[in-house]
């Protein structure tokens, strides 16, 4: 079976003996009918065949059932989960995975000696991967087309393309919940060739970089790769080249350059020799350093200005020490040295991942923008988005730097009586969902009093009751249903649920009201919707005159579209009376920027209003909404205001 289909098995094994429509299960699974009548065809000849412990029970117009006795649930359960225990199964998911990813994003075939050679692997590996990949896709009317000494290619309608590639990502996160959000950005084989370069030049210098120093000149590099496979190279001034070459910064730079050019059979242009040379110099190793590296100028005042703000400004925002992370205040100040230079010289600069750091930072990059755009007024200058792009990655990466180092202290026993197989299930499950969790311990009830005796738990999540034990207890399936983790989600942010219900509803309706949701609206253009929202919100006193004027103009310069059909526009923040939130949907999807959106939600709030947990409650609700096309189709059908701001309470804040 595939992973669709173990998941399909395990969902029908969750709702034992319980009849479930072919529709819900399709919603769920995130696929066509067609597909689930497919692989229920599947599930049942191995029942069939080979797993006698169940049978699928058929109904038409009332849906399909797992039937089992109580004796043979166990050993179903053990048998289902057995391969999410399995490494070597999630290895070759993983690779699997990245190969549909590059073959959904190549501009010209892959061959299988450049795939054996990527993921280290010989080609009879990706042969078989391949194979796999093949059966995969057809179910979205793809196929992957191999010739000799041509290579492989997927062939299909671009739509279907575009789905199978989104899926594609999103199950690739869903495997590396554990590593570090930025570097979900990059293939894990070009992390490690950056990593391994990072160590071969340290050894060759004998030079030693500190882990934060470390870690943002890995990230630096692989936006370097990025910018060069699409052919958008960083610009630098001529004083910026003259300033570095011949220096011992660009020797290192020209090493690590060396390295990575051979693995990954590219070239990096001077100028991302010389900015990476930058980064070396300002890491700050300077007992290693010739002295001709200090005479490196500082770059304009407003350079320092703005660093100190930002850090003043997004520490307070996240209500963390910022302002004293030593490796963000220098690469903050590299960049912004560099841009600096790119302005007076008018260059240009292209962010390659400025579409997914609005999408999965939007909290962040909205607020960076914000002091931005107003320190740009101030003082007459014009930073571009795609440069407060790498100034979110900056930021992003001093966060989970604090959120690593951060004291753990939860400890969760797990009593499961359906077996190691399930067990190991749930630990996974918990782990992946509360990265905050310190440890989790497996334990059968009838070692869980002896082990209390002398370890401490903070939580049991159990599937079957247990006496009193004197520690916080939860009675959980061993599929552990989504309502569960929110409960485990409630103990650990000590929220509980009646007032985590309230606050969701107070919290859109803070800014949101009925009169400020437009729904199914007919413009032709992004400039008359705006027109239309802003015109709504000037007339109940809710802005200045002068805010229409900066929403067209903040729109004209970049677009506010943030993917999946979702605009955030926004306006210059001195001109607000009072915060709002106005929602308009679309009967037909109009063009905005590069995409064509259907759902608007125009931003009227106060800078210092963003930095409130509720503002941050909608931006977390917009990064679900984005991953949830059910809820995106329904709130865009809906036609009833009330019943579309309840959505906002649908999940979980």
């Amino acid at each position: 079976m595939n992973e669709r289909q173990l998941n399909l098995l395990r969902s029908l094994l969750a709702h034992l003996n319980e009849f479930r429509t072919i529709g819900e299960l399709a919603v769920e699974q995130d696929c066509s009918v067609r597909t689930i009548r497919n692989d229920l065809d599947k599930i049942e000849q191995l029942l069939e065949g080979r797993l006698h412990e169940g049978k699928l029970e058929r109904r038409p117009g009332i849906g399909v059932s797992l039937r089992a006795e109580k004796r043979n649930v166990k050993k179903l359960m053990e048998i289902v989960h057995a391969s999410d225990s399995d490494s070597s199964y999630k290895e070759d998911m993983g690779r699997r995975l990245l190969i549909l990813y590059h073959l959904l994003m190549a501009d010209a075939p892959l061959t299988l000696t450049s795939l054996a050679e990527k993921y280290y692997v010989n080609k009879a590996v990706i042969k078989e991967d391949l194979e796999w990949l093949d059966k995969e896709i057809a179910p979205y009317g793809l196929t992957l087309m191999t010739r000799q000494n041509y290579g492989t290619v997927v062939e299909g309608r671009e739509k279907d393309k575009r789905g199978v590639l989104a899926k594609t990502a999103k199950r690739l996160k869903d495997l590396s919940t554990k590593e570090k959000a930025l570097l979900q950005f990059f293939d894990p084989s070009e992390i490690k060739i950056v990593q391994d370069a990072l160590k071969a030049l340290q050894a060759t210098y004998e030079i030693s970089i500190n882990p934060e120093t470390l870690e943002s000149l890995v990230i630096h590099i692989l936006f370097t790769i990025k910018r060069i496979y699409l052919n958008q190279p960083i610009e630098l001034s001529d004083k910026e080249l003259r300033a570095i070459d011949g220096t011992e910064s660009f020797d290192w730079s020209e090493t690590v350059s060396r390295w990575v050019e051979k693995r990954l059979n590219l070239v990096f242009p001077v100028n991302e020799k010389a900015y990476l040379a930058l980064h070396f110099h300002g890491s700050r190793i300077e007992h290693q350093l010739k002295s001709a590296e200090t005479d490196l100028k500082a770059g304009p005042d407003w350079v320092d200005e703005l660093v100190r703000e930002l850090l003043e400004e997004v520490s307070d925002f996240e209500n963390l020490p910022l302002v004293e992370d030593k490796a963000l205040l220098t690469n903050l100040q590299i960049h912004l040295r560099t841009t600096a230079n790119r302005i007076e010289g008018g260059l240009a600069v292209s962010n390659p991942l400025l579409s997914e750091i609005k999408k999965e930072y939007p909290h962040l990059f909205y607020f960076i923008l914000t002091v931005v755009e107003e320190y740009n007024e101030r003082i007459g200058i014009s930073i571009p988005e795609d440069e407060v792009g790498y100034l979110t990655v900056h930021f992003q990466a001093a966060l989970e730097r604090v959120h690593m180092q951060l004291p753990k202290k939860l400890i969760v026993g797990i009593v499961c009586h359906f077996g190691i197989g399930v067990s190991a299930f749930l630990q996974a499950k918990i782990e992946r969902h509360f990265p905050e969790i310190e440890e989790t311990v497996i334990l059968s009830a009838a070692e869980l009093k002896t082990y209390l005796q002398s370890h401490q738990l903070d939580l049991v999540v159990t599937t079957e009751p247990l006496p009193d034990i004197g520690v916080t207890t939860l009675l959980i399936s061993p599929l552990l249903n989504d309502e569960e983790v929110r409960q485990i989600a409630r103990f650990i942010r000590k929220q509980p649920a009646k007032q985590a219900e309230k606050n969701e509803q107070w919290d859109i309706l803070r800014y949101t009201q009925p009169f400020l949701v437009h729904l199914g609206q007919s413009f032709t253009t992004p400039e008359a919707a705006l027109i239309f929202i802003v015109q709504q919100i000037f007339s109940k006193g809710y802005v200045e005159k002068e805010y229409l004027e900066t929403v067209l103009g903040r729109e004209s310069h970049s677009s506010t579209g943030i993917g999946m059909g979702i605009a955030l526009p926004h306006g210059d923040p001195r001109y607000i009376r009072q915060s709002s939130i106005s929602c308009l949907t679309f009967r037909q999807p109009i063009k905005w920027g590069n995409e064509n959106v259907s759902l608007v939600f125009l931003l009227a709030v106060k800078k210092e209003e963003l930095k409130n947990a509720n503002m941050k409650q909608f931006f977390v609700f917009m990064n679900r909404l984005m991953e949830n096309p059910l809820l995106y189709e329904k709130m865009l059908k809906e036609q009833d205001r009330l019943k579309f701001l309840s959505y906002f309470k649908m999940e979980e804040q």
